[in-house]
């Protein structure tokens, strides 16, 4: 059976759109965790064919042929064309438009690329090293281990040095992505920054009643935090190097940075859509 997707899936990308469907920790659900990847995989495409939103565009499909490959190309097509971000006002600046980073974002690309550190990670073509580092975020849900305690990358490849590591995450369009970190722990680039400048201090002070306010309404319980004093002593023991001591941001330079992050890492077209109260101080 598997034979019939495999033949038909065009890229990497459109594979990799078939497990967050087949998750029961993503798209599944505990509703259908007894079934196999397959027939979960069939049930998505039967409702997809049967829905009357895509009727016109599956209009040329031959319908017994249709499954979960098609999808899944369709979304890789989709993830290539309208997430690509390369025209931000950072990329045109570096182009040769000098006018497009004002004063005060010039300010805060210097602390990005100095004093803050942020460049030693989130760099190059993404603005991301594409590995996986620890940096203090509170663990949000009870993770996948019997003890609640979320170790990130370690509980995938046993290595010892990637205890809490977390994917680097890509920073274009930056302030259209909101909540920030892989958990969403933190609601917009203020929390993030303050964090990053003493992710000690931040992760003993982390407030789960704000997330509970922010998003309890989506639970059908309290919102779980990992307050146990041990897991949250190796989560600062095992800080990348360049977060072991604060930055030292204060507060007319954190305001900078978050303008650089906000309206120099995004697309001019979103910029509506964001309070660019920061760069304009």
């Amino acid at each position: 059976m598997y034979w019939k997707i495999t033949s038909k899936i065009e890229n990497v990308m459109a594979m990799q759109a078939l497990f967050p469907i087949a998750s029961v920790t993503e798209m599944r659900g505990d509703k259908y965790k007894k079934l196999s990847n397959f027939q979960v995989w069939e049930i998505v495409s039967k409702r997809v064919l049967s829905s009357q939103f895509y009727k016109e565009d599956l209009k040329n499909y031959n319908k017994d042929d249709f499954n979960i490959a098609d999808i899944a190309n369709a979304l890789a097509y989709y993830q290539k064309v309208e997430f690509q971000v390369n025209d931000t006002p950072l990329d045109k600046y570096i182009k040769g438009d000098l006018n497009k980073l004002s004063l005060r974002e010039k300010k805060g690309a210097k602390l990005y690329f100095e004093k803050a550190r942020c460049a030693r990670c989130h760099r190059g073509e993404l603005l991301s090293n594409k590995v996986f580092q620890s940096i203090g975020v509170p663990q949000i849900g009870p993770g996948v281990t019997q003890d609640k305690n979320d170790e990130g990358r370690f509980l995938i490849n046993g290595n010892e040095n990637s205890k809490y590591g977390f994917f680097t995450q890509p920073l274009r369009n930056v302030a259209i992505t909101a909540p920030y970190f892989h958990n969403g722990a933190f609601k917009n680039l203020m929390e993030v920054v303050e964090h990053y400048n003493n992710p000690s201090r931040s992760l003993h002070n982390f407030d789960i009643n704000l997330l509970q306010k922010r998003f309890g309404r989506s639970y059908d319980d309290f919102i779980y935090v990992d307050r146990n004093q041990y897991n949250n002593f190796y989560r600062i023991q095992s800080l990348h190097p360049l977060l072991k001591k604060p930055l030292g941001l204060n507060a007319e330079e954190k305001s900078q940075l978050v303008c650089f992050l906000k309206k120099s890492l995004t697309q001019e077209e979103f910029h509506f859509k964001i309070k660019l109260d920061e760069c304009y101080k």
